[in-house]
């Protein structure tokens, strides 16, 4: 299963879309603590069917246009599981949904009824007049699916449903595949940064074996085996942070991305030789000489950078490089 297949969980808070990603990740449960190499405002996991599941309350997905917010789409997001909690007032969640403009092309939905092992709330009405809700904001889906986080019911169903999904749409997309090409020249600038970022030798590097696979005239879905297996057998590794980041940040792979350049510039501190050195993290023993990095607490990406021959000119360059 490849495994940029994304998957957004929408709903109000409350309505169990953290216990239903935990089910369908194999994980029981998250916490409001995100991973740093994540920085997101959604908590992003990967199933063991290798899809990419992030959680947002419908509030603050970033990746909807709503009637008060103008912000664009996100081409991350492949699926939207619109979670319409069982116990919650049905007017109030609905409502809610109508403020946003869902794509009409572009986007599978899924509309899954939550807490569904418990008696429901005297609003919700039945599914023939939920399906004619949702149809008149434009999404349109013929079946609505009962899950429990909390017995499992219909969690087989809904994973099924989602690989199916995930399969169908991407044997059929030619995108993804120029997507999945782009997506790998981004993890290759993302590592490339992270590595020269790093102070110390021995460094190894995992872009010799994409070099050699493409000089064997691999295909883009090849490579992407290469990685994904590499990441599993080396947790913690410069691979698997470059892989993480490049599902957040793939395109948008600049100098510029301000979020992208501070955690790689942190990576690579933590991950440098005994003797870094810094004045931008603050309480390291061994700064940098004077001058060559600015007197900061915060990690931003600056043109000036890009001439200096210091850990973050070094990040700024293999980001800015065409």
């Amino acid at each position: 299963m490849p495994s940029f297949y994304h998957v957004t969980i929408l709903g109000l808070p409350s309505a169990g879309k953290r216990s239903l990603m935990g089910r369908l990740t194999g994980k029981k449960a998250f916490s409001d603590e995100h991973d740093y190499i994540t920085d997101s405002v959604s908590i992003e996991e990967k199933s063991q069917d290798g899809l990419y599941y992030y959680c947002y309350d419908l509030k603050e997905a970033p990746f909807l246009r709503t009637r008060q917010n103008d912000t664009a789409y996100s081409d991350t997001k492949d699926a939207i599981i619109l979670a319409l909690d069982t116990s919650q007032d049905y007017k109030q969640q609905i409502a809610l949904f109508k403020t946003c403009e869902f794509p009409q092309s572009g986007l599978d939905y899924i509309i899954v009824k939550t807490k569904t092992d418990g008696a429901p709330d005297a609003s919700i009405p039945d599914d023939k007049t939920i399906l004619a809700d949702f149809k008149n904001m434009n999404v349109a889906h013929d079946v609505i699916m009962n899950c429990s986080a909390k017995d499992d019911k219909g969690i087989p169903e809904l994973k099924a449903a989602i690989v199916t999904i995930a399969k169908a749409k991407i044997a059929n997309d030619q995108a993804y595949q120029t997507r999945l090409g782009l997506q790998i020249a981004a993890f290759k600038k993302i590592y490339t940064a992270m590595r020269e970022g790093e102070s110390g030798w021995p460094k190894s590097n995992f872009l010799t074996t994409i070099e050699k696979a493409e000089k064997d005239k691999k295909d883009s879905s090849e490579i992407l085996k290469l990685i994904r297996s590499y990441t599993q057998d080396h947790k913690g590794s410069r691979t698997e942070a470059a892989w993480n980041l490049t599902q957040i940040h793939w395109n948008n792979v600049t100098p510029q991305n301000e979020t992208l350049f501070r955690v790689i510039y942190k990576w690579s501190f933590a991950h440098s030789g005994w003797f870094k050195k810094s004045n931008i993290i603050p309480g390291t023993f061994f700064l940098s000489s004077s001058g060559l990095e600015p007197q900061s607490q915060e990690i931003k990406p600056d043109p000036a950078m890009e001439h200096r021959n210091t850990r973050s000119g070094k990040i700024y360059r293999a980001l800015n490089k065409k």
